[in-house]
């Protein structure tokens, strides 16, 4: 088996858990009980003993932005790829 490069390897990683993170944000956004202490607890017991603070930080605000995003499909704020190019004046 052909080992993975630095850069795909972290590549790999990032993927890996921004597609565990859209999972549980899907499983946790329908239990409106949770908090976000909690949420950040279960995401900080996820990690490896040894993460760097930048390493959370960046676990932290992809979680932040996934659930920004899921909020903002929520309340309908959502823009077809024809509107966003049509806004940026881009032609198909």
């Amino acid at each position: 088996m052909k080992a993975l490069t630095p850069l795909k390897r972290m590549t790999w990683n990032k993927q890996v858990n921004i597609d565990m993170l859209s999972q549980e944000l899907c499983e946790t956004t329908v239990m409106q009980e949770t908090t976000i202490k909690s949420n950040a607890h279960a995401l900080i017991d996820q990690l490896p003993d040894n993460v760097s603070w930048s390493q959370l930080a960046y676990h932290v605000e992809v979680r932040a932005s996934i659930e920004r995003g899921l909020d903002d499909a929520s309340a309908g704020r959502v823009h077809t790829t024809e509107e966003v190019k049509k806004r940026l004046g881009l032609s198909d």
